[in-house]
């Protein structure tokens, strides 16, 4: 009797053994993916150009413009158009710099610099970028 008890609680031991060890591979292998799944993800060039309103080479000119004071936070970059590739902005536009979602803002824009925009209207006469930072492009 007492050997089937003392291989009784072997098993157990086994069986504890694995489930913690599942737990802990579980564990390394789903957190890291739940760390990442806030990260904006680089489109293809050709869905990047159909899901933009406006493509546009511009230059930052260093002016940046808050928005509503409801919307605190919120900065955007007014952009001087050099070459227009689709759409039809104005001579300056404002960008989307800084917003309510930080994986999405752009990281840009360097005062003088040149950039390549892939840009979504907001229906107000301002823009953002179509991909995160991935949507605007340093350009020489």
């Amino acid at each position: 009797m007492r050997k089937r008890h003392e291989k009784s609680q072997t098993e157990m031991r086994g069986w504890i053994w694995l489930a913690c060890w599942s737990m802990f591979a579980a564990t390394v292998y789903l957190v890291p993916s739940a760390a990442l799944a806030n990260a904006i993800r680089e489109i293809s060039l050709k869905e990047k150009v159909d899901r933009s309103s406006l493509v546009i080479i511009g230059k930052a000119t260093g002016a940046a413009w808050n928005s509503t004071p409801e919307l605190a936070g919120v900065e955007y970059e007014e952009i001087s158009v050099v070459n227009v590739l689709k759409g039809s902005p104005t001579n300056t536009i404002l960008v989307l710099i800084r917003g309510m979602i930080a994986e999405e803002d752009p990281g840009c824009c360097t005062e003088g610099a040149n950039y390549l925009f892939f840009l979504r209207a907001d229906g107000k006469g301002r823009y953002s970028s179509v991909n995160g930072h991935f949507g605007i492009v340093r350009v020489q």
